[in-house]
């Protein structure tokens, strides 16, 4: 099982600054566990995040914080539970998010309201009962 920070991604991404110039990160199928709320606060310039098939059952409300040029974030097939109503807050020119095969049964209310660029919503193969409910 994998705990993703910092230390971790730059050795997988060949180093700081490396880093700083990535435009996709693939972490899918690495059994992470959790990522770290700082993580990915350096990689200003990330436009895709793939951390599909984990395990991950929640994220921090600054996991993305920071992360203003994602375009894609695929979180499917982990365990989340839950999403923080700020999760999103810094993801303007998010187009496509992958939510599908979690263990969801609730949205917060304005979760998607950062989301101003979303075309794509993914959410299928989860226990929605309850969306923007407060």
């Amino acid at each position: 099982m994998v705990d993703v920070d910092e230390k971790y991604l730059s050795k997988k991404c060949g180093g700081d600054k490396q880093l700083n110039e990535e435009s996709m990160l693939i972490l899918s199928d690495q059994r992470v566990l959790s990522i770290h709320a700082d993580a990915l606060a350096s990689m200003i310039n990330l436009a895709e995040l793939y951390l599909s098939k984990n395990f991950l059952t929640s994220l921090d409300s600054s996991t993305f914080f920071g992360l203003s040029n994602l375009n894609v974030l695929d979180l499917s097939s982990n365990k989340l539970k839950t999403l923080n109503a700020d999760l999103f807050a810094s993801q303007q020119k998010l187009e496509k998010l992958v939510l599908s095969s979690n263990q969801l049964k609730s949205l917060m209310p304005n979760l998607f309201t950062p989301l101003v660029s979303l075309t794509e919503l993914y959410l299928s193969s989860n226990n929605l009962t309850t969306v923007g409910a407060t």
